[in-house]
């Protein structure tokens, strides 16, 4: 589990968790699960189109069981211009495989990502 990593784009606060459940195939450390959200998160884009290439790209890359991922930040565009509010977050997720399919599992992953 990697959680409250801060990537750098036009989010601010981003904080993320990304998980996922080996099966029998490769494993990789947090830290290339941390890489991965930081070099997805430079590129100009939506939150929920980021959320879902973290849990396609471990898919691909390590064909487990399952993958996961939150996300939460706040937008620039509600601070900076526009309504200019500060504070409300916007939460994504996003699930694959027993993520997916078992509800117990999903649960105890959004328990350890949830914002303490």
């Amino acid at each position: 589990m990697v959680g409250e990593e801060d990537a750098n784009a036009l989010l601010s606060g981003l904080s993320e968790g990304a998980n996922y459940l080996a099966s029998l195939g490769p494993l990789i450390g947090l830290s290339k699960v941390a890489r991965l959200v930081d070099a997805l998160a430079r590129r100009l884009q939506l939150q929920e189109r980021l959320t879902r290439q973290v849990t396609t790209a471990l898919e691909e890359a390590i064909h487990p069981e399952g993958t996961a991922c939150r996300m939460e930040a706040e937008h620039s565009c509600m601070t900076i211009r526009g309504a200019r509010k500060s504070g409300p977050r916007v939460v994504t997720t996003s699930y694959t495989g027993a993520f997916r399919t078992r509800p117990s599992l999903r649960g105890e992953f959004l328990r350890l990502t949830a914002p303490r």
